[in-house]
Formats: C-alpha cells, sequence, structure tokens
C-alpha cells in the first residue's frame, strides 16, 4: 500500500519533519516547460492529504528576506541580475527562464 496516513495529532508519537512551502513556489509556466514547476503544489497537496503537513510542521519563508541569505549561496551578478531584472539572455536560457 502506497499510501502513508500519519495521525496529525501523534497518538503514535510519530515525529513530523519540518515542511517548508508557500503557494507561490508555483507559478503558470507552460505545461511542456522542462522545469515542472506545479511539482510543488503537488507534492504540498498529496502530503497534506496524507498527514505528512501539519499546522505544526509547516513553515512558510519570510516576505522580505535579506540579500545576505541570497548573496550566502548565489553570485552577487547573478543574484542583483535576477533581482533588478537584468540578467543577460544567455544566463537565463541557461537557467529555463
Amino acid at each position: 500500500n502506497n499510501n502513508i496516513n500519519i495521525n496529525n495529532n501523534n497518538k503514535n508519537n510519530i515525529n513530523l519533519p519540518p515542511y517548508v512551502y508557500h503557494p507561490d513556489y508555483t507559478c503558470p509556466w507552460p505545461s511542456k516547460h522542462r522545469f515542472p514547476m506545479w511539482k510543488f503544489k503537488d507534492i504540498y497537496d498529496i502530503s497534506k492529504e496524507r498527514g505528512l503537513v501539519s499546522d505544526n510542521n509547516i513553515f512558510r519563508p519570510v516576505e522580505d528576506p535579506p540579500d545576505e541569505w541570497f548573496l550566502a549561496v548565489h553570485d552577487e551578478d547573478y543574484y542583483r541580475g535576477v533581482v533588478t531584472g537584468t540578467l543577460e539572455d544567455s544566463a537565463e536560457r541557461r537557467i529555463g527562464f
């Protein structure tokens, strides 16, 4: 049986892992796009349906994270280009935009 159901009130002492999700993780890209953005919403919906997501283990990203968070993991020129909308066409194509 592939259906996993976990009791949300934790009677079985099952600790649910942290789950990070925001509806904005999914955007209306073409259905044939090589990166299926809709998978994030699908995974969230299935996880919630199966009891893997509850109010106790879901986390939402902050609304306006500081630049330093992104600069810790991304090249500064790339990050600034994304933020300002000036990323070169060749860079956009490499990442699928």
